[in-house]
């Protein structure tokens, strides 16, 4: 089978679904929720995983009912048709050590066919198609995403985004060949006990766990710029957005506001931000944010 570089995406969502999955949910998750206040005109700010479980759902009530309510979905990027074809502009390809192509080829001997497609992407695409080959094979999914679940159920609903696809694949594309080469390692050898922690962090709601296992693994080796620019530079650019969404007077709109957990979570989060700019913001559980 001859597989060009555009069909990378069809062809791992397409394999994702295939993978069992538990049907089961347990409203009593708590993921990161939370409630913005700022000139009298209020926000829902829910952090999120970019794949899932269908035992994800439903989610807790409060969640979903302050959902239902609000006339305007926000979210990090809004995925497009186009963003295949965006991918295939990016052609770099750093060059690499031998430890790293002697750790590729070993990580490859089992997945001949996975790593033919991947072989020619730049490090930081190669990355994130292994973890996804990864969490595919513990049944998670992208179609079960916190992000892809409301884009899906925004029915009649304004939806707008924080950033765009171009620009977070922009971004990444821009990461210092040694940090995308690190981001690789870190895609092959990373323990699974982490990505399941992860998870259970997120489901329970654990701020502090998810900023301390955030921060551990973006600043290994003493490398900041993964943190840097993936997380603290874009958190104060989304939250300025929200600041100027939420100082407008006459506000019609309610906002429902879905963004990664991550970016919530540690000392320059979105939330520290917002609060930083005067804004007022309420961790939702247990019950503070029923109403």
């Amino acid at each position: 089978m001859n597989l060009s570089r555009k069909n990378i995406l069809p062809l791992f969502l397409a394999a994702l679904s295939l993978f069992p999955v538990q049907v089961f949910a347990d409203v009593k998750d708590t993921p990161p929720f939370f409630k913005v206040h700022l000139n009298g005109n209020t926000m829902y700010l829910l952090g999120s995983v970019h794949v899932g479980k269908a035992d994800f759902y439903p989610l807790t009530p409060t969640i979903q009912q302050h959902f239902n309510k609000s006339n305007t979905l926000i979210v990090e990027a809004i995925p497009s048709k186009n963003d295949t074809k965006l991918l295939t502009q990016y052609t770099d390809m750093p060059a690499k050590d031998k430890k790293i192509d002697k750790l590729l080829k070993q990580y490859c001997e089992d997945k001949i066919q996975f790593c033919k497609v991947i072989e020619n992407l730049p490090p930081w695409l190669q990355a994130a198609q292994i973890t996804l080959f990864r969490l595919s094979g513990k049944g998670f999914s992208p179609q079960f995403g916190i992000d892809a679940y409301f884009l899906k159920n925004a029915q009649h609903k304004q939806i707008e985004q924080l950033e765009s696809m171009e620009y977070q694949f922009s971004l990444l594309n821009s990461l210092s060949s040694d940090t995308q080469w690190a981001m690789v390692i870190e895609a092959i050898k990373g323990e699974d006990s982490k990505l399941s922690n992860m998870f259970n962090l997120w489901r329970n709601g654990d701020l502090n766990g998810l900023a301390l296992l955030t921060e551990s693994e973006l600043t290994q080796n003493g490398n900041d710029e993964l943190i840097d620019k993936m997380l603290w530079q874009r958190n104060r650019s989304m939250s300025d957005k929200l600041i100027e969404l939420l100082s407008e007077k006459n506000q019609q709109n309610s906002f429902f506001v879905v963004v990664g957990a991550v970016h919530l979570v540690g000392q320059n989060s979105i939330n520290q931000f917002l609060k930083q700019q005067g804004a007022e913001v309420m961790y939702c559980w247990p019950n503070l944010c029923e109403q």
